[in-house]
């Protein structure tokens, strides 16, 4: 079993690694699992993020450094209808494992 002992996880709108983060994050542990989902502000709500399968592959291939496009949905309820748009990110993350 592979132990995360610290990560560093941006998110970064498109795939503009030069723009600021539209999301970081860091922590100890096990507490990637708090960022498996991840919320950002949108157009008339917020835009969620699955990042369970980015997670998953960094770890599983014990990654140090990973990046994939991810995509974020958001729901808008205009005039009785729903749509769903879809926002490309790219989430960046930097791993330390357990000896």
């Amino acid at each position: 079993m592979t132990l995360v002992q610290s990560f560093e996880l941006k998110i970064y709108p498109g795939a503009n690694l030069e723009a600021e983060p539209a999301y970081e994050a860091s922590g100890d542990g096990q507490s990637w699992m708090d960022h498996a989902y991840v919320r950002l502000p949108g157009f008339d709500s917020y835009i969620s993020l699955d990042l369970n399968e980015f997670w998953q592959t960094a770890i599983e291939g014990q990654h140090r450094q990973y990046q994939d496009s991810v995509t974020g949905l958001e729901t808008i309820h205009k005039f009785g209808e729903q749509t769903q748009l879809r926002e490309n990110f790219t989430a960046v993350v930097s791993i330390n494992y357990a000896e």
